[in-house]
């Protein structure tokens, strides 16, 4: 059961902030933000990038409250204030199980009110290998998704690797698991917002460690999300920055080809950290009202 406390208050209305969801044996720390009681629509399930931490998203979190969704963002294991090795992760499964138990606590919760996936860089392939492989961790009454938005998802990296290196890679990175790597990304690489910049740079929380085995399962996993994406019927909303030097945009878009259900809006002078950038609240806005459409799949409309 989750363990939820303390209190704070967004411009009047009561807003339960969330320290801690116990998942299983283990405890993986997340953060709450709600409208009170009856008034929420909804709730997004944030799902973060490698070396980030749900925390990050409270200004998110605050604009999205505007319009009646809740915001559920959760520490990867690994990360932020939840426990383990920073970077590792014992099986990807791991980290797909805490997304579903994150859903299941909402439940729990608020009942099966509308569930939405956002998941960012690392949370992207996360969020798509969940929705694929759902039926492994989900109980039988679990509600469908509603909907999914994927901001910048980290399927494949900028330098084509071909499916041979990318076998060789998920061997070595079962037989080699434990070793880490330091993965620095420049902070101007992140948002071109100085605020945000600096903020990034004092994060006592955030880190550029990554297991091995973690690293190769993400590029496996990667291209297994693209092969399977038509087998996805959720209204999906991909959003790319067209100056992201840290993903591959073009499997973006291809992904998104391939699901049918989704459309892809490559944002003008947009980097990887999108929620966090320049043009955060337009973006955020036009993420808000897609997720209003969720009941059919999102327009084709593209950003101005």
């Amino acid at each position: 059961m989750p363990n939820w406390n303390r209190i704070t208050f967004f411009g009047g209305k009561t807003v339960v902030d969330a320290e801690t969801i116990r998942i299983g044996e283990s405890a993986v720390h997340a953060h709450l933000w709600t409208r009170s009681q009856g008034s929420t629509r909804g709730h997004v399930i944030l799902v973060h990038g490698l070396g980030d931490h749900g925390g990050r998203y409270r200004g998110f979190a605050q604009r999205i409250l505007r319009r009646r969704f809740g915001v559920l963002a959760i520490d990867l294991p690994g990360h932020g204030r939840s426990p383990g090795r920073r970077g590792k992760a014992t099986h990807y499964s791991t980290l797909l199980r805490t997304i579903a138990d994150a859903r299941r606590c909402l439940v729990d919760r608020f009942g099966k009110t509308p569930q939405i996936l956002l998941g960012h860089s690392m949370g992207g392939n996360l969020v798509m290998n969940y929705a694929l492989r759902r039926k492994e961790f989900d109980p039988p009454w679990m509600p469908d998704l509603d909907a999914m938005v994927l901001v910048a998802p980290m399927l494949m990296p900028p330098q084509v690797i071909d499916r041979a290196r990318l076998v060789a890679a998920w061997i070595t990175g079962h037989l080699f698991r434990w070793v880490r790597l330091s993965r620095n990304v420049r902070v101007d690489q992140l948002t071109s917002d100085p605020n945000a910049a600096a903020l990034i740079e004092s994060d006592p929380l955030q880190h550029s460690q990554v297991s091995l085995y973690l690293a190769t399962q993400l590029l496996a996993q990667g291209r297994f999300a693209i092969d399977h994406a038509n087998e996805i019927k959720v209204p999906t909303l991909v959003l790319v920055g067209d100056e992201d030097e840290l993903i591959d945009r073009a499997a973006c878009r291809h992904l998104a080809f391939r699901m049918q259900c989704a459309d892809v809006v490559c944002w003008p002078d947009g980097l990887h950290d999108l929620l966090h950038d320049v043009d955060s609240e337009r973006l955020i806005d036009l993420m808000v009202d897609r997720m209003d459409q969720k009941s059919v799949p999102f327009s084709a409309a593209k950003a101005a």
